[in-house]
Protein backbone atom coordinates (compact mmCIF):
# COMPACT_ATOMS: atom_id res chain seq x y z
CA UNK A 1 0.00 0.00 0.00
CA UNK A 2 2.88 2.44 0.79
CA UNK A 3 4.40 1.25 -2.59
CA UNK A 4 1.43 2.41 -4.37
CA UNK A 5 1.31 5.89 -2.78
CA UNK A 6 4.92 6.09 -3.21
CA UNK A 7 4.75 5.63 -6.91
CA UNK A 8 1.56 7.78 -7.31
CA UNK A 9 3.17 10.69 -5.92
CA UNK A 10 6.39 10.39 -8.16
CA UNK A 11 4.52 10.15 -10.90
CA UNK A 12 1.28 12.87 -10.46
CA UNK A 13 4.45 14.92 -9.53
CA UNK A 14 6.24 14.56 -12.75
CA UNK A 15 2.51 14.45 -15.06
CA UNK A 16 2.17 18.10 -12.99
CA UNK A 17 5.33 19.59 -13.77
CA UNK A 18 5.51 18.31 -17.23
CA UNK A 19 1.87 20.01 -17.74
CA UNK A 20 2.79 23.50 -15.87
CA UNK A 21 6.13 23.31 -18.41
CA UNK A 22 4.06 23.00 -21.46
CA UNK A 23 1.56 25.42 -20.40
CA UNK A 24 4.11 28.10 -19.56
CA UNK A 25 5.71 27.89 -23.16
CA UNK A 26 2.43 27.82 -24.38
CA UNK A 27 0.43 30.64 -22.31
CA UNK A 28 2.10 33.62 -21.35
CA UNK A 29 -0.95 34.91 -19.37
CA UNK A 30 -0.64 31.33 -18.14
CA UNK A 31 2.84 31.56 -17.61
CA UNK A 32 2.60 35.39 -15.56
CA UNK A 33 0.09 33.42 -13.16
CA UNK A 34 2.04 30.80 -12.32
CA UNK A 35 5.41 32.27 -12.09
CA UNK A 36 3.29 34.55 -9.45
CA UNK A 37 2.21 31.38 -7.48
CA UNK A 38 6.02 29.84 -7.47
CA UNK A 39 7.05 33.29 -6.48
CA UNK A 40 4.60 33.62 -3.32
CA UNK A 41 4.90 29.57 -2.49
CA UNK A 42 7.91 27.66 -3.42
CA UNK A 43 10.29 30.33 -2.97
CA UNK A 44 9.05 31.58 0.35
CA UNK A 45 9.17 28.08 1.45
CA UNK A 46 11.74 26.78 -0.61
CA UNK A 47 13.73 25.44 2.51
CA UNK A 48 10.36 23.77 4.01
CA UNK A 49 10.29 22.00 0.88
CA UNK A 50 14.03 21.34 1.25
CA UNK A 51 12.95 19.52 4.73
CA UNK A 52 9.96 18.13 3.04
CA UNK A 53 11.46 16.19 0.96
CA UNK A 54 14.07 15.21 3.70
CA UNK A 55 10.76 14.31 5.97
CA UNK A 56 9.60 12.45 2.79
CA UNK A 57 12.59 10.36 1.99
CA UNK A 58 12.83 9.72 6.06
CA UNK A 59 8.86 8.92 5.89
CA UNK A 60 9.70 6.94 3.45
CA UNK A 61 12.31 4.93 5.55
CA UNK A 62 10.33 4.83 8.23
CA UNK A 63 7.37 3.38 6.27
CA UNK A 64 10.06 0.82 5.37
CA UNK A 65 10.79 0.12 8.42
CA UNK A 66 7.45 -0.67 9.49
CA UNK A 67 6.49 -2.65 6.09
CA UNK A 68 10.14 -4.65 5.78
CA UNK A 69 8.82 -6.75 2.60
CA UNK A 70 8.66 -3.17 1.03
CA UNK A 71 11.48 -1.80 2.20
CA UNK A 72 13.88 -4.60 1.43
CA UNK A 73 12.39 -3.76 -2.02
CA UNK A 74 13.62 -0.38 -2.16
CA UNK A 75 17.47 0.02 -3.68
CA UNK A 76 20.28 2.82 -4.14
CA UNK A 77 18.58 3.08 -7.78
CA UNK A 78 15.39 4.28 -6.64
CA UNK A 79 16.97 6.28 -4.00
CA UNK A 80 19.26 7.68 -6.67
CA UNK A 81 16.47 8.46 -9.29
CA UNK A 82 14.61 10.40 -6.68
CA UNK A 83 18.00 12.75 -6.23
CA UNK A 84 18.26 13.45 -9.35
CA UNK A 85 14.41 14.03 -9.90
CA UNK A 86 15.17 16.34 -6.71
CA UNK A 87 17.97 18.34 -8.32
CA UNK A 88 15.94 18.46 -11.63
CA UNK A 89 13.19 19.79 -10.01
CA UNK A 90 15.19 22.79 -8.03
CA UNK A 91 16.83 23.27 -11.54
CA UNK A 92 13.26 23.80 -13.26
CA UNK A 93 12.41 26.09 -10.01
CA UNK A 94 15.42 28.37 -10.69
CA UNK A 95 15.07 28.38 -14.01
CA UNK A 96 11.19 29.54 -13.60
CA UNK A 97 12.65 31.72 -11.21
CA UNK A 98 14.66 33.63 -13.79
CA UNK A 99 11.85 33.46 -16.38
CA UNK A 100 9.97 34.91 -14.12
CA UNK A 101 12.04 37.64 -13.05
CA UNK A 102 12.39 38.10 -16.88
CA UNK A 103 8.77 38.33 -17.29
CA UNK A 104 8.16 40.77 -14.53
CA UNK A 105 11.27 42.95 -15.99
CA UNK A 106 9.10 42.70 -19.01
CA UNK A 107 5.61 43.71 -17.74
CA UNK A 108 7.44 46.59 -15.66
CA UNK A 109 8.94 47.98 -19.34
CA UNK A 110 5.96 47.27 -21.14
CA UNK A 111 4.11 48.95 -18.28
CA UNK A 112 6.23 51.66 -18.48
CA UNK A 113 5.85 51.84 -22.22
CA UNK A 114 1.99 51.76 -21.40
CA UNK A 115 1.85 54.59 -19.01
CA UNK A 116 4.29 56.53 -21.66
CA UNK A 117 1.32 55.73 -24.27
CA UNK A 118 -1.17 56.94 -21.55
CA UNK A 119 0.62 59.98 -21.54
CA UNK A 120 0.91 60.69 -25.18
CA UNK A 121 -2.56 59.84 -25.29
CA UNK A 122 -3.43 62.01 -23.14
CA UNK A 123 -1.40 64.67 -24.35
CA UNK A 124 -2.73 63.94 -27.84
CA UNK A 125 -6.13 63.98 -25.88
CA UNK A 126 -6.28 67.41 -24.85
CA UNK A 127 -4.51 68.84 -28.09
CA UNK A 128 -7.17 66.99 -30.15
CA UNK A 129 -9.64 68.73 -27.73
CA UNK A 130 -8.26 72.28 -28.04
CA UNK A 131 -9.01 71.71 -32.33
CA UNK A 132 -12.22 70.31 -31.47
CA UNK A 133 -12.90 73.25 -29.58
CA UNK A 134 -11.25 75.55 -32.39
CA UNK A 135 -13.14 73.73 -35.02
CA UNK A 136 -16.66 73.90 -33.37
CA UNK A 137 -15.69 77.62 -33.18
CA UNK A 138 -15.19 78.22 -36.79
CA UNK A 139 -18.11 75.84 -37.61
CA UNK A 140 -20.11 78.57 -35.48
CA UNK A 141 -18.62 81.37 -36.92
CA UNK A 142 -19.56 79.65 -40.08
CA UNK A 143 -22.79 78.76 -39.46
CA UNK A 144 -23.12 83.02 -38.56
CA UNK A 145 -21.36 83.87 -41.75
CA UNK A 146 -23.69 81.28 -43.96
CA UNK A 147 -27.03 82.68 -42.04
CA UNK A 148 -25.63 86.02 -43.06
CA UNK A 149 -24.63 85.03 -46.70
CA UNK A 150 -28.19 83.53 -46.84
CA UNK A 151 -29.75 86.96 -45.56
CA UNK A 152 -27.79 88.73 -47.91
CA UNK A 153 -28.93 86.99 -51.03
CA UNK A 154 -32.40 86.68 -50.29
CA UNK A 155 -31.82 90.85 -50.19
CA UNK A 156 -29.60 90.83 -53.52
CA UNK A 157 -32.67 88.34 -54.58
CA UNK A 158 -35.02 91.10 -54.04
CA UNK A 159 -33.27 93.50 -55.66
CA UNK A 160 -32.61 91.12 -58.46
CA UNK A 161 -36.21 90.92 -59.17
CA UNK A 162 -36.82 95.09 -58.72
CA UNK A 163 -33.96 95.48 -61.33
CA UNK A 164 -35.61 92.81 -63.76
CA UNK A 165 -38.57 95.17 -63.53
CA UNK A 166 -36.86 98.36 -64.02
CA UNK A 167 -34.54 96.79 -66.67
CA UNK A 168 -38.06 95.54 -68.59
CA UNK A 169 -38.95 99.28 -68.31
CA UNK A 170 -36.24 100.78 -69.40
CA UNK A 171 -36.10 98.09 -72.45
CA UNK A 172 -39.89 99.15 -73.18
CA UNK A 173 -38.70 103.06 -73.27
CA UNK A 174 -35.48 102.10 -75.26
CA UNK A 175 -37.22 100.28 -77.47
CA UNK A 176 -39.87 102.84 -78.32
CA UNK A 177 -37.03 105.86 -78.22
CA UNK A 178 -34.93 103.27 -80.87
CA UNK A 179 -37.96 103.69 -83.18
CA UNK A 180 -38.64 107.11 -82.87
CA UNK A 181 -34.87 107.73 -83.69
CA UNK A 182 -35.29 105.37 -86.49
CA UNK A 183 -38.21 107.20 -87.78
CA UNK A 184 -36.29 110.31 -87.30
CA UNK A 185 -33.30 109.29 -88.81
CA UNK A 186 -35.13 108.13 -91.68
CA UNK A 187 -36.62 111.52 -92.57
CA UNK A 188 -33.00 113.11 -91.64
CA UNK A 189 -31.58 110.28 -93.94
CA UNK A 190 -34.11 111.76 -97.02
CA UNK A 191 -33.21 115.52 -96.14
CA UNK A 192 -29.96 114.51 -95.44
CA UNK A 193 -30.20 112.81 -99.10
CA UNK A 194 -31.69 115.77 -100.68
CA UNK A 195 -29.36 118.54 -99.21
CA UNK A 196 -26.47 116.11 -100.10
CA UNK A 197 -27.86 116.43 -103.78
CA UNK A 198 -28.68 120.09 -103.69
CA UNK A 199 -24.70 120.30 -102.56
CA UNK A 200 -24.31 118.27 -105.38
CA UNK A 201 -26.11 120.31 -108.04
CA UNK A 202 -23.97 123.60 -106.06
CA UNK A 203 -20.30 121.62 -106.33
CA UNK A 204 -21.24 121.73 -109.66
CA UNK A 205 -21.91 125.20 -110.28
CA UNK A 206 -19.04 126.17 -108.20
CA UNK A 207 -16.44 124.31 -110.02
CA UNK A 208 -18.40 125.84 -112.87
CA UNK A 209 -17.95 129.16 -111.53
CA UNK A 210 -14.59 127.87 -110.18
CA UNK A 211 -12.99 127.18 -113.52
CA UNK A 212 -14.78 130.31 -114.97
CA UNK A 213 -12.80 132.55 -112.13
CA UNK A 214 -9.14 130.94 -113.01
CA UNK A 215 -10.03 131.54 -116.52
CA UNK A 216 -11.20 135.13 -115.72
CA UNK A 217 -7.91 134.80 -112.81
CA UNK A 218 -5.54 133.88 -115.94
CA UNK A 219 -6.90 136.10 -118.63
CA UNK A 220 -6.95 139.25 -115.38
CA UNK A 221 -3.30 138.07 -114.78
CA UNK A 222 -1.95 138.42 -118.66
CA UNK A 223 -4.23 141.72 -118.61
CA UNK A 224 -2.87 142.98 -115.43
CA UNK A 225 0.57 142.31 -116.68
CA UNK A 226 -0.43 144.48 -119.74
CA UNK A 227 -1.39 147.19 -117.93
CA UNK A 228 1.67 146.98 -115.90
CA UNK A 229 3.87 147.41 -119.20
CA UNK A 230 1.10 150.21 -120.26
CA UNK A 231 1.95 152.33 -117.28
CA UNK A 232 5.40 151.76 -117.50
CA UNK A 233 5.62 153.21 -121.56
CA UNK A 234 7.04 155.99 -123.03
CA UNK A 235 4.87 159.16 -122.24
CA UNK A 236 3.88 159.55 -125.75
CA UNK A 237 3.55 155.97 -127.17
CA UNK A 238 1.18 156.14 -124.05
CA UNK A 239 -1.20 158.99 -125.21
CA UNK A 240 -1.37 157.00 -128.77
CA UNK A 241 -2.36 153.85 -126.53
CA UNK A 242 -5.04 155.83 -124.84
CA UNK A 243 -6.75 157.06 -128.09
CA UNK A 244 -6.65 153.72 -128.90
CA UNK A 245 -8.26 151.68 -125.87
CA UNK A 246 -10.13 155.06 -124.82
CA UNK A 247 -8.51 155.85 -121.32
CA UNK A 248 -5.81 154.87 -118.86
CA UNK A 249 -8.02 153.39 -116.24
CA UNK A 250 -7.77 149.90 -115.63
CA UNK A 251 -11.37 149.18 -116.75
CA UNK A 252 -10.92 150.83 -120.12
CA UNK A 253 -7.97 149.22 -120.35
CA UNK A 254 -9.50 145.60 -120.25
CA UNK A 255 -12.71 146.28 -121.61
CA UNK A 256 -10.94 147.79 -124.83
CA UNK A 257 -8.28 145.41 -124.77
CA UNK A 258 -10.21 142.20 -125.30
CA UNK A 259 -11.83 143.90 -128.48
CA UNK A 260 -10.49 141.91 -131.77
CA UNK A 261 -10.17 146.03 -133.39
CA UNK A 262 -8.17 147.37 -130.87
CA UNK A 263 -6.31 144.44 -130.87
CA UNK A 264 -5.83 145.13 -134.56
CA UNK A 265 -5.24 148.29 -134.17
CA UNK A 266 -2.39 148.31 -131.39
CA UNK A 267 -0.47 145.86 -133.75
CA UNK A 268 -0.63 147.76 -136.66
CA UNK A 269 0.72 150.66 -134.38
CA UNK A 270 3.59 148.58 -133.21
CA UNK A 271 4.47 147.61 -136.97
CA UNK A 272 4.45 151.18 -138.17
CA UNK A 273 6.89 152.16 -135.80
CA UNK A 274 8.94 149.15 -136.12
CA UNK A 275 9.75 149.92 -139.82
CA UNK A 276 10.25 153.01 -138.66
CA UNK A 277 13.11 152.32 -136.75
CA UNK A 278 11.27 153.15 -134.09
CA UNK A 279 12.36 150.69 -131.29
CA UNK A 280 11.85 152.00 -128.10
CA UNK A 281 9.32 150.37 -125.91
CA UNK A 282 8.68 147.78 -128.83
CA UNK A 283 9.31 144.60 -126.81
CA UNK A 284 6.19 146.02 -123.97
CA UNK A 285 4.02 146.59 -126.93
CA UNK A 286 4.79 143.55 -128.79
CA UNK A 287 3.70 141.71 -125.15
CA UNK A 288 0.69 143.43 -125.05
CA UNK A 289 -0.53 142.46 -128.34
CA UNK A 290 -0.11 138.71 -127.05
CA UNK A 291 -1.42 138.99 -123.63
CA UNK A 292 -5.03 140.57 -125.43
CA UNK A 293 -4.86 137.99 -128.02
CA UNK A 294 -4.33 134.96 -125.28
CA UNK A 295 -7.56 136.86 -123.83
CA UNK A 296 -9.51 136.98 -126.81
CA UNK A 297 -8.97 133.36 -127.47
CA UNK A 298 -10.63 132.53 -124.23
CA UNK A 299 -14.05 133.81 -125.69
CA UNK A 300 -14.13 131.05 -127.92
CA UNK A 301 -14.23 127.00 -127.37
CA UNK A 302 -11.10 126.67 -128.72
CA UNK A 303 -7.96 129.18 -129.82
CA UNK A 304 -8.68 131.28 -132.69
CA UNK A 305 -5.28 133.09 -133.43
CA UNK A 306 -1.84 131.95 -132.44
CA UNK A 307 1.24 134.36 -132.84
CA UNK A 308 3.40 133.77 -136.18
CA UNK A 309 6.62 130.87 -136.04
CA UNK A 310 9.48 132.58 -137.08
CA UNK A 311 13.32 131.47 -136.48
CA UNK A 312 16.45 133.47 -137.13
CA UNK A 313 17.90 131.35 -140.62
CA UNK A 314 14.45 130.97 -142.05
CA UNK A 315 14.52 132.44 -145.67
CA UNK A 316 12.84 135.76 -146.23
CA UNK A 317 9.20 135.24 -147.94
CA UNK A 318 7.08 138.84 -149.05
CA UNK A 319 4.12 136.21 -149.04
CA UNK A 320 5.10 135.69 -144.97
CA UNK A 321 6.93 138.56 -143.90
CA UNK A 322 7.49 141.96 -143.74
CA UNK A 323 10.51 143.69 -144.81
CA UNK A 324 12.02 145.39 -141.54
CA UNK A 325 13.90 149.14 -141.10
CA UNK A 326 16.91 149.27 -143.42
CA UNK A 327 16.55 145.49 -144.29
CA UNK A 328 18.10 144.47 -147.89
CA UNK A 329 15.50 142.95 -150.53
CA UNK A 330 16.55 139.12 -149.90
CA UNK A 331 18.65 136.52 -147.75
CA UNK A 332 17.99 135.22 -144.33
CA UNK A 333 15.89 136.61 -141.27
CA UNK A 334 18.69 137.76 -139.09
CA UNK A 335 16.25 139.07 -136.03
CA UNK A 336 12.14 139.77 -135.36
CA UNK A 337 11.06 142.91 -134.71
CA UNK A 338 7.42 142.41 -134.58
CA UNK A 339 5.78 138.91 -134.57
CA UNK A 340 2.48 139.05 -136.53
CA UNK A 341 -0.15 136.33 -136.03
CA UNK A 342 -2.72 133.76 -138.20
CA UNK A 343 -6.00 132.38 -138.37
CA UNK A 344 -5.94 128.57 -136.43
CA UNK A 345 -9.33 127.98 -138.33
CA UNK A 346 -7.85 128.26 -142.08
CA UNK A 347 -4.29 128.73 -141.65
CA UNK A 348 -4.35 132.15 -143.35
CA UNK A 349 -1.82 135.28 -142.09
CA UNK A 350 -3.41 137.31 -140.73
CA UNK A 351 -0.64 139.84 -139.70
CA UNK A 352 3.22 138.96 -141.47
CA UNK A 353 6.02 139.43 -138.63
CA UNK A 354 8.29 142.55 -139.24
CA UNK A 355 12.12 141.17 -139.73
CA UNK A 356 15.00 141.92 -140.32
CA UNK A 357 17.21 140.65 -143.44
Amino acid sequence: MGEGKGRMFFKNSNVELDYIIKELLNNEEFLNRVAEKISSEYLGDKDNCSIGQELAIDNIENVGQEDKLWSQQVNVEQIENLNREKIELNQKIEELIRENNKLLEERNSLSQKVDNLKANLDGISRESKKIIDIKDREIVDLKNKQSNMESDLYELKQKNETLKQDLEISENKYYKSEANMKHSLDIKDKDLYNKERELREKDKVILQQKSEIKDLQSEFSSIKESYNLFLSLNDEIKEDMISILRGDKIENFVYAGVQYKNIESIWEYAKNRAINGQFEDLDKLQRIIINFLDAYNMIYNSPLYEVQRVENGDDFDEERFIRGYESRITGVISGVDLLGYVNLVNGKIIKKSVVRI
